[in-house]
């Protein structure tokens, strides 16, 4: 089953296509962590949203929040769901032109002289791995930089433990708490393609939105296991998805966009023995 989401903000409408499957990492035990991103800067698109002409920052890979850049990541990880996690060795450059007016524009209430970076070792789906969000410009002497690289350590780790290993980490705010959504179902594995005519039919007005404002969601790890001590994924997870057309803000009849979405059915290695000699 899946939604779309739609909320209205200074540049219009932002949709948001969630989907509920998700996907599986594993994550066992724990040792010395040390380790350097690279955040790929693209040229800024040109955009045009309600007769406001404007250059919108792009990263390889990645999306926005309410219009906002971000670089998100999660991978796999050995450590414990205890680790703590520290941000380091922040390598920035001044911000071009284009993307220092849009930032002053619209985004000057998110920007400070500090960074902005949430990470974190959490569970999910009975597993664990490296949460990263990092809002990736910040003001250096009064100028907007971006960032071009960061490195994540760890600090501290407490020995796995049997029960505390279990401990989830939830999310403040689901992302379900705002905006119109629209719930799309699945049935089984596989890509799928959402076209200007699946869109309508969900009752979107595609010549309201810009298909690069369009972000998938969802968990997809079966049904809700029976043992309430088994991990899962907290709230919706955001998945990735490849746009093909919308360059130029609108949602033609050849734009679409692809996803990989999971079935309702999962299955798993049991190692029990379920018959007799």
């Amino acid at each position: 089953m899946d939604i779309v989401k739609t909320s209205l903000n200074r540049l219009g409408n932002v949709v948001f296509l969630v989907l509920f499957f998700s996907f599986f990492f594993s994550f066992f035990g724990f040792s010395q962590f040390y380790k350097t991103y690279s955040i790929g800067w693209e040229d800024p698109l040109f955009m045009t949203k309600n007769g406001i002409q404007f250059y919108l920052p792009k990263i390889k890979d990645q999306g926005y929040i309410i219009n906002a850049p971000v670089f998100e990541l999660k991978e796999k990880t050995d450590l414990s769901i205890e680790t703590t996690l520290v941000y380091s060795d922040i390598l920035t450059e001044v911000a071009s032109d284009k993307e220092q007016e849009y930032i002053q524009t619209f985004l000057m209430d998110s920007i400070s002289d500090s960074v902005s970076c949430d990470v974190k070792v959490v569970n999910g789906g009975g597993e664990r791995y490296i949460s990263i969000s990092l809002f990736p410009f910040v003001l250096k002497n009064g100028v907007i930089n971006k960032i071009k690289s960061f490195s994540i350590s760890q600090t501290s780790v407490s020995p796995i433990n049997k029960f505390k290993s279990l401990k989830s980490s939830f999310v403040n705010s689901s992302v379900l708490a705002s905006g119109q959504w629209f719930k799309i179902s699945l049935n089984k594995d596989g890509v799928y393609k959402i076209d200007k005519s699946f869109l309508e039919k969900c009752g979107v007005d595609t010549k309201q939105i810009n298909p690069m404002d369009i972000h998938i969601f969802g968990n997809g790890e079966g049904r809700l296991p029976e043992l309430n001590s088994v991990d899962r994924t907290d709230d919706l997870a955001q998945n990735a998805i490849i746009i093909v057309g919308g360059e130029d803000g609108k949602f033609d009849d050849s734009d679409y966009i692809l996803f990989y979405g999971w079935g309702p059915n999962r299955w798993r290695e049991n190692s029990g023995k379920f018959y007799s000699d």
